[in-house]
C-alpha cells in the first residue's frame, strides 16, 4: 500500500526518472551494473527513449543496440513519430560504427605495425564520423570494405566530394564481386539527379578500377545513357578501346593500358609491332560497333581502320634506294668524307659541334655502315643518319635516341659510338669490341622482335643494357601526346622491307575486299614509281627492277582474285588492264626509257595520254603514234605535234602531209567557232620562222655544210628573212585558205598591218558584217587606227555604197556596246547627218546635276543644228528616195520634221542662254530647277527635247527666273505657243513655286507681267487666286494682290479664302 501510494505521487515519479537517467549516464567503469539497464528501467517511454538517445554513445555497442531495440519495441511510442525516427537512425549509426570498428581491428591485425586506421572503440568511429570524416572514408577505401561506404554516407552530412568518394567505393565493390552486381551499380548511377555528377562519379571509379571488364561495364553505361555529345564521343571511343583489350590475352593487355581512350592509336601500335593476331581479335570484338551507324563520329571507324591498315601495308612495301651519285662538296666539315677514309681503323672522334643536315655525309657516298663496317646498303638495308655526328649507319648501329642540341626536347636517332661517348657507358676500345659482337649477334637473330632494344618514354628505341643482347623484345609505343607520336611515326620503319608477305598479312585486317583490291592496284602504281626517273632527272640506283615488277604482278593477281570474290567485274577488268600495261612498262624498261614511265599505272586514257605526250616531248613520234593506236587514243594530237615539229625544223612539205591527217576543211568559213586551235599554233610557228622551209634532205645536208664551214672558221650564214616574207605569207595563207575561217584570215591581215588586203578579202569573199566588226574594225579601234581605216575605205569606194552594210552594222554594234563618240564619228563619216544630229543631241542630254553643267554643252546643240542643216542641203541637192541613199543606209526624214528639230534646237539654245544670263547677273539663287530634285546621276535637267511635262518644267524655270530678267516672259510666251502647252496650269504652278522658294515679294511683279503679256492666253484672275491661296498658306500679305482681281466674285472668293468675311459682305452690297 505504501509503495502504491508513492507510485501515484508525482514528485516520486519525477525523482525516480531523474535518478535512473543520472545512473544511465554514469561511466561504465564507475558503475557495478551496465548503465543501459538503468535507462531501460524508466517507465515513461518518451523519457526512456530520450535518455537512451542521449547516452547511447557512452555505452558498449551491444548495450546501446539492445537499449535502442527495446525502446523501439514499445508500442506506446507509436504516436511519437519523431522519437521513433531518431531511435531508428541512432540504431543504424551504432550498428554501422560497430561494423567499422570491427573491420578496423581485423585490418590492423593483418596490416603493418602502427596502423593509422586503428580505432579504440566504436565511439571513436562515431566522433570521426562527425569531426574527421576523411579518416573514415580513407579507412573504408584502404580496407576495401566498400559496402560500408554508401551506408555511412546516408547517415551523415558530407560534402559532394566525400559523397562521390563514398559512392565510387560502393560501385567498385559491386563491380568486383563474382559475378559483378551490375544492376546495383546502375541503381546508384540512376539515383543521381545531375548527369554531370554521374560522369564525375564514373571518372573517379575508372581511375581506381584495374579490371578491364569492370571498366567496360561502367563506360558502356555512360555510352547507352544520354550525355553531352562531347562526353559521348569520349566514352564511346573508350568503350571501343576496352572491348579491344578484353579480346586480348591478359599478358598483352598491359602494353595498351594507357591507350584505352584512343582505340585508333591502340590498333596502330599493334600494327607497328606486327602483333597482327592481337589486332585481328581486337577488331573482331568491336566490328559490330564500327559497323553500326551512330549519331557521333568516333575516332575509330571502319573507314579509318581500313585506311590505317592500308597505310601500314604500304609501309611494308617501302623501297629504299638512292638517286644517281651526287657531287659531294669538298668543303665538308666532317672528319671522315670518303669511303676509304671512313673504312679505316682509326678511333672515332666525336665532332665538337652538332653538324647541320647540309653537313651530313651524303647517302650516295657510302656503301657500308660507318660504325660496324660490315653492313652493306642495298634495297633491303636502309641508310640512317646519326644526328650527332652526321655519319651514315645501319639500323642495328643506330638503335639509340638522345636529346641532341638543335632538335629541341625530342630524342633523336644517334649511332652507337655517339651514344657511348655522350653517356660514358663504354670506353672507345670497349665500344669497338661491342660493335663487332653486336653485328655477329644480329646476324644470328633474324627476328626483329628479338632485338636488344626497347622504347623509352617518348616511344623511341633504346638499349635495355649496353652489354646484354636480346634480353627484352623491341616495341614501338604510342601515347596520348601527339608530338611524341609524330616523333615515333617519323622514326618508324619495318625492319625488313619490301616484304610482300607482311603486306598481305596486314591487309587481312581490311574489311572491304573491293576497296582492298583497289588499294592493291594503287600499291602497284606506287611500285611503278620506284623504277622511273625522279623529278630531279636522276635514275634510282640499288633497285632490282625485275623484283619490283614481280611484286607488282603479285599485287595485281591478288587484287584480281579479290575482285572476283566480290563479283566486281569492273575492278577485275581494271586489274586485267594493269597486267596488260605491265608489258608496256617492260618494253619501256628494256628500251632504256625508264625515265618516260609514268608514276601511275596506265589504267585510264588520261595516264596513257600523259605517256604519249612525254614521248612527243622526247620527239619519239613513231612510238607515240603506236601507243595511241594501241590504246585507241585520238591521233590528232600526235599528227599535230609531228607536223609542228617538222614546221619548226623547216620541213614545210612534210608538215603539210602531217597536218592533212588532223585538220579538216571548213565549209562555213563565216562561223569562227568551227576553227581549229591548231591553226593558230601553225601560224605562230610560221610567223616566227627566220628561214623559209626546205626539203628534209636538203635541210640535213645544209646543216652538215654549215658545221663544216664552222669547223673551217667560216662564218657565212644565210641572212634572216624580213618580217612576213612572201614565202612565209604564202605558206600562212595556204593554211588559212585550207583550214581557216574568214575571221582568222582577216585577223592575220590585221596582225601584220595589211589593212588593204583585209578590206579586199572582205569584199571578195562577201564576209558577214560581224566578221568585219570583230576581226578588223574593233581591233583597229583599240589601236587608235580608225583614221587609217576610213581613208582606205574611202579610197576603195568614195561613195561608200559597197561598205554601207558593214558601216551600218558597225554603227549598230557601237550603239549596243556604248561607244557614243566613235558612233558619232562614223555617222559623220557616212554623211548620215540625221543620225549624227541625234547623237549630238544625246551628248547634250547626258546626265548632269544642274543647268550650270549644261551651259558647257552648247557646242553639241550647235553641231546638231549644223548637221540638220547639212541634211536639208543634201536632200535638196539629191533625190532622197533614190537608190544611192538607200544603198548607203542614210536615215531619211521629212523636211518639216527636220525644220521643227532645228526650231526646237534654237529654242533650247535661247533657254540655255537665258538661264546662263540669269546666273551671270548673280540671280542664280532664283534659278529654280525641278529636275535637280530627281536622280541627277541618271538624268539631266528638263529640256525642250523631253515630253510635255519636261517642256512645262522648262517654261516654269524660265518664268521663275524672269521675275529678275524680264526677257524671260517673252521666251516663255514663245515656248508656250510653239508647243501649245497648258499656260494656265504652268502659270499657276509658277506662282505657287515662287512662294515655296521664298520669293513672295516677286509675286506682284510676276502677276503684273502675266496680266500684260498672257491676258489673251489665260484667265489672269485664276492665276491671281492661286497666288492668293499660296500666300495665305504661308501667312503673307495678300491685300495688294487681291486688288489686282477684276471680277468681284473672284475678290469675294479671295477674301473668303483669307477669312475676311466683313470685306466680302461689303463687296457684295
Amino acid at each position: 500500500m505504501y509503495l502504491e501510494h508513492f507510485d501515484k505521487d508525482g514528485t516520486y515519479i519525477l525523482l525516480r526518472k531523474l535518478i535512473l537517467a543520472h545512473l544511465a549516464s554514469v561511466d561504465r567503469s564507475k558503475s557495478s551494473m551496465d548503465p543501459s539497464n538503468y535507462a531501460m528501467c524508466i517507465r515513461d517511454p518518451v523519457h526512456r527513449a530520450n535518455t537512451v538517445l542521449q547516452n547511447a554513445n557512452k555505452w558498449e555497442d551491444n548495450s546501446a543496440v539492445q537499449a535502442l531495440k527495446f525502446c523501439l519495441s514499445d508500442s506506446r511510442l507509436t504516436d511519437y513519430l519523431d522519437i521513433r525516427k531518431s531511435l531508428k537512425t541512432k540504431l543504424k549509426e551504432v550498428l554501422l560504427y560497430k561494423k567499422i570498428f570491427d573491420a578496423s581491428e581485423i585490418f590492423c591485425d593483418t596490416d603493418a605495425k602502427d596502423c593509422v586506421y586503428v580505432f579504440n572503440n566504436w565511439q571513436e568511429v562515431a566522433d570521426c564520423s562527425v569531426w574527421d570524416q576523411s579518416r573514415i572514408l580513407d579507412f573504408i577505401k584502404s580496407s576495401e570494405k566498400y559496402e560500408l561506404a554508401v551506408e555511412w554516407s546516408e547517415l551523415h552530412i558530407i560534402n559532394t566530394e566525400q559523397k562521390m568518394l563514398a559512392l565510387s567505393m560502393s560501385i567498385i565493390w559491386y563491380l568486383t564481386q563474382d559475378p559483378p552486381q551490375e544492376q546495383a551499380v546502375f541503381e546508384i548511377l540512376n539515383s543521381l539527379d545531375d548527369p554531370s555528377d554521374c560522369i564525375t562519379l564514373c571518372d573517379i571509379v575508372l581511375s581506381d578500377l584495374s579490371n578491364v571488364e569492370a571498366k567496360l561495364c561502367l563506360v558502356q553505361y555512360l555510352v547507352n545513357n544520354n550525355i553531352s555529345p562531347e562526353k559521348h564521343h569520349h566514352y564511346f571511343n573508350m568503350s571501343l578501346g576496352l572491348k579491344m583489350l578484353c579480346a586480348l590475352r591478359s599478358p598483352h593487355r598491359e602494353y595498351y593500358s594507357d591507350l584505352i581512350a584512343h582505340p585508333y592509336l591502340l590498333l596502330e601500335q599493334m600494327l607497328m609491332n606486327v602483333e597482327l593476331k592481337d589486332a585481328e581479335l581486337a577488331l573482331k570484338a568491336i566490328y559490330e560497333d564500327l559497323k553500326c551507324q551512330t549519331d557521333i563520329i568516333p575516332v575509330l571507324t571502319l573507314s579509318s581502320v581500313n585506311q590505317l591498315v592500308e597505310d601500314y601495308a604500304s609501309k611494308a612495301l617501302e623501297v629504299h634506294f638512292l638517286d644517281a651519285l651526287l657531287d659531294v662538296s669538298s668543303s665538308s666539315t666532317l672528319v671522315l668524307s670518303t669511303e676509304e677514309t671512313l673504312m679505316c681503323d682509326e678511333a672515332f672522334t666525336l665532332p665538337l659541334r652538332v653538324p647541320t643536315k647540309d653537313e651530313w655525309v651524303p647517302d650516295a657516298k657510302i656503301q657500308r655502315c660507318q660504325v660496324c663496317k660490315e653492313e652493306r646498303f642495298n634495297m633491303f638495308s636502309r641508310r640512317h643518319h646519326c644526328r650527332r655526328c652526321g655519319r651514315v649507319v645501319c639500323a642495328n648501329c643506330s638503335q639509340h635516341a638522345l636529346i641532341v642540341e638543335g632538335y629541341g626536347n625530342i630524342k633523336v636517332r644517334v649511332c652507337e659510338d655517339c651514344y657511348n661517348a655522350m653517356t660514358g657507358s663504354l670506353s672507345l676500345s670497349t665500344a669497338a669490341f661491342e660493335k663487332r659482337f653486336k653485328i655477329l649477334s644480329s646476324m644470328q637473330s633474324s627476328s626483329p622482335r628479338n632485338s636488344p632494344y626497347q622504347l623509352d618514354s617518348l616511344g623511341l628505341r633504346r638499349r635495355s643494357s649496353c652489354l646484354q643482347i636480346n634480353q627484352q623484345a623491341f616495341r614501338w609505343v604510342l601515347s596520348s601526346d601527339s608530338e611524341q607520336n609524330a616523333s615515333v611515326r617519323n622514326e618508324f620503319t619495318y625492319e625488313q622491307t619490301p616484304s610482300i608477305s607482311l603486306c598481305y598479312s596486314i591487309l587481312k585486317l581490311h574489311s572491304d575486299d573491293k576497296k582492298c583490291a583497289q588499294f592493291l592496284m594503287n600499291l602497284s602504281d606506287r611500285l611503278l614509281g620506284k623504277i622511273k626517273m625522279k623529278r630531279s632527272g636522276k635514275l634510282p640506283i640499288e633497285v632490282d627492277y625485275s623484283l619490283i615488277i614481280s611484286m607488282m604482278k603479285s599485287l595485281l593477281l591478288n587484287a584480281k582474285m579479290k575482285c572476283h570474290q566480290v563479283q566486281d567485274n569492273k575492278g577485275e577488268a581494271l586489274a586485267g588492264l594493269y597486267f596488260q600495261h605491265l608489258d608496256v612498262i617492260k618494253l619501256l624498261v628494256n628500251a632504256n626509257c625508264r625515265h618516260l614511265i609514268p608514276r601511275e599505272a596506265l589504267t585510264n586514257s588520261d595516264i596513257v595520254r600523259k605517256l604519249r605526250d612525254r614521248l612527243l616531248e622526247e620527239e619519239r613520234m613513231q612510238l607515240a603514234l603506236e601507243i595511241s593506236t594501241k590504246f585507241n587514243l585520238e591521233k590528232n594530237g600526235v599528227w599535230s605535234t609531228w607536223g609542228l615539229f617538222c614546221l619548226r625544223a623547216g620541213d614545210w612539205s612534210t608538215a603539210r602531209q602531217k597536218f592533212q591527217q588532223c585538220l579538216k576543211v571548213i565549209n562555213d568559213k563565216n562561223d569562227k567557232t568551227k576553227e581549229n586551235s591548231l591553226l593558230h599554233k601553225i601560224l605562230h610557228v610560221l610567223e616566227n620562222s627566220k628561214y623559209p622551209g626546205t626539203e628534209k634532205a636538203a635541210a640535213i645536208f645544209k646543216s652538215l655544210s654549215a658545221l663544216k664551214n664552222i669547223k673551217l672558221g667560216l662564218s657565212q650564214f644565210e641572212s634572216e628573212l624580213s618580217p612576213l616574207n612572201d614565202l612565209i605569207k604564202e605558206e600562212c595563207l595556204f593554211y588559212l585558205s585550207m583550214y581557216g575561217t574568214y575571221f582568222s584570215t582577216i585577223e592575220f591581215f590585221h596582225r601584220h598591218g595589211l589593212f588593204r588586203d583585209a578590206l579586199n578579202y572582205i569584199i571578195q569573199n562577201k564576209c558577214v558584217a560581224d566578221i568585219f566588226i570583230e576581226a578588223l574594225f574593233m581591233p583597229i579601234l583599240r589601236n587608235a587606227q580608225l583614221t587609217t581605216l576610213k581613208h582606205l575605205i574611202t579610197e576603195a569606194d568614195p561613195s561608200l555604197a559597197v561598205w554601207s552594210s558593214y558601216l551600218f552594222a558597225t554603227c549598230r554594234h557601237l550603239e549596243r556596246w556604248k561607244y557614243p563618240c566613235v558612233l558619232y564619228e562614223m555617222q559623220i563619216f557616212m554623211e548620215d547627218y540625221a543620225r549624227a544630229a541625234k547623237s549630238a543631241i544625246n551628248f547634250y542630254l547626258a546626265p548632269a546635276p544642274s543647268y550650270k553643267f549644261m551651259f558647257e554643252r552648247q557646242r553639241h546643240l550647235f553641231n546638231a543644228k549644223k548637221h540638220y542643216e547639212k541634211y536639208l542641203a543634201n536632200s535638196r541637192d539629191t533625190d532622197v528616195t533614190g537608190t544611192l541613199w538607200k544603198k548607203r543606209n542614210i536615215k531619211i526624214m521629212p523636211e518639216k520634221e527636220v525644220e521643227s528639230y532645228i526650231q526646237l534646237i534654237i529654242l533650247q539654245e535661247e533657254v540655255s542662254k537665258f538661264l546662263q544670263l540669269c546666273e551671270s547677273q548673280s540671280n542664280h539663287s532664283c534659278l529654280y530647277e525641278e529636275g535637280a530634285s530627281k536622280d541627277s546621276k541618271h538624268n539631266c535637267p528638263p529640256t525642250l527635247f523631253g515630253n510635255a511635262q519636261m517642256k512645262s518644267e522648262v517654261v516654269s524655270m524660265v518664268l521663275i527666273n524672269a521675275v529678275n530678267v524680264d526677257d524671260g516672259f517673252e521666251l516663255a510666251m514663245k515656248i508656250l505657243k510653239t508647243f501649245n502647252l497648258n499656260a494656265t496650269a504652268i502659270l499657276c504652278k509658277v506662282g505657287s513655286d515662287l512662294v515655296k522658294i521664298k520669293q513672295k515679294h516677286q509675286i506682284p511683279h510676276y502677276l503684273n507681267s502675266v496680266k500684260c503679256l498672257f491676258n489673251k492666253l489665260v484667265k489672269v484672275d485664276d492665276i491671281i487666286l492661286e497666288c492668293v491661296s499660296a500666300l495665305n498658306t504661308q501667312g503673307g500679305d495678300v491685300e495688294e494682290i487681291i486688288k489686282m482681281l477684276v471680277s468681284d466674285a473672284n475678290k469675294i472668293n479671295a477674301y473668303l479664302m483669307c477669312g475676311k468675311i466683313e470685306i466680302c459682305l461689303l463687296i457684295s452690297h
